[in-house]
């Protein structure tokens, strides 16, 4: 009696790697480059938004603790008065922190350096997969890398400012491009759904930033109908 066994023959193993994004693993690699400094110092930059940040990642971590999984307001700030922070700014950054905190065992500076790690993951496969799509791979290459190491996001945002909600606003933004991109080209009513939901994502990440990056998506919807209407004209 023969007993089964699964296929590890040259072919098949040739099948599974072709289906492998080497492009995705690539850009990732060397988007993961951004991270070293990160890795050479512990702690965090002294930016200039980097203590208020802290502070929230703190608290909401504590509210978390207490069973207060939506929490409005912030009860030791400003001297144990309290604040209604969580209620009118974003705060999807700050339960992302939460979730690292349980999940790897961090403090509130520990997640932050997670977060800003994954923000330049999430930033460079987002902008490799947007642009692959309309340029191929290489182009998602270049797109990402410039994109991942542009001044402000590899430096200004992460290191000057310490401005993590930001940092994490705009490392969604290439897949609500993504997802735009996806409606355009006839994803109908599944399609809709996940790119109105991006948007929103993109708005409880930091609104302000969301503003800006609305107005970028708009000008690009609004330049792709242009042009697809001068091509369809030909």
């Amino acid at each position: 009696m023969s007993i089964p066994t699964h296929s590890t023959s040259p072919a098949n193993l040739q099948t599974r790697l072709r289906g492998l994004d080497f492009g995705l693993l690539a850009t990732l690699v060397m988007c993961l480059w951004t991270a070293w400094p990160l890795l050479q110092q512990p702690g965090l930059p002294n930016g200039t938004d980097t203590l208020y940040h802290t502070y929230r990642v703190a608290e909401m971590d504590r509210a978390w603790a207490h069973g207060l999984l939506l929490p409005q307001w912030a009860e030791t700030f400003y001297y144990g008065y309290g604040s209604p922070v969580f209620h009118y700014y974003a705060s999807s950054t700050y339960y992302v922190t939460s979730a690292l905190i349980r999940l790897l065992a961090l403090d509130a500076v520990g997640s932050l350096r997670a977060l800003t790690t994954l923000s330049m993951l999430l930033a460079g496969g987002g902008m490799y997969r947007f642009m692959r799509d309309q340029a191929g791979k290489v182009g998602g290459m270049l797109a990402a890398l410039v994109y991942v190491y542009s001044p402000y996001l590899v430096f200004t945002e992460p290191y000057a400012r310490g401005a993590y909600p930001e940092l994490l606003a705009l490392a969604l933004f290439p897949l609500v491009m993504g997802r735009y991109g996806r409606l355009l080209r006839g994803g109908g009513g599944g399609a809709l759904v996940l790119a109105a939901l991006a948007s929103g994502l993109l708005i409880v990440t930091h609104n302000l930033m969301a503003l800006v990056l609305t107005g970028l998506l708009a000008a690009w919807v609004l330049w792709r109908g242009i042009t697809r209407q001068v091509t369809a004209g030909r």
